[in-house]
């Protein structure tokens, strides 16, 4: 598919963000706000305050795999920028008539490290 060339009228956003996992191409994408809303309200039942636990972003593609694309793991970091996220989903559907594809979820994470555990 070419790129799509404004002619006319209010210019709108085209086109889909990259997946940041190595040797995928974004076919679509979808970012979202995630997290719990929360309103308190006072002894009358008005809205008093508002609330947000656990706020995050996650992101999803449908993407093609290079050939020698690696799978994912669920909980796999991949890095955007300077923010980590986790794969959420890793999802890879195989055809004799098509080439391979892959739904990717990843949620944002405030947690920087290697991602490895020891025991005592």
């Amino acid at each position: 598919m070419s790129a799509m060339e404004h002619k006319l009228g209010t210019q709108l956003a085209t086109g889909a963000t990259a997946s940041p996992v190595p040797k995928t191409h974004t076919q679509t994408a979808r970012r979202s706000a995630g997290g719990e809303l929360r309103i308190i309200h006072d002894e009358t039942g008005a809205d008093l305050s508002v609330y947000v636990t656990d706020p995050h972003s996650e992101q999803s593609f449908e993407a093609v795999m290079e050939a020698d694309a690696p799978d994912k793991e669920i909980g796999d970091v991949v890095s955007v920028g300077s923010t980590n996220y986790v794969v959420t989903q890793w999802d890879v559907a195989e055809s004799g008539e098509d080439v391979k594809r892959v739904s990717i979820g990843l949620r944002s994470v405030d947690i920087s490290g290697s991602g490895t555990t020891t025991n005592p």
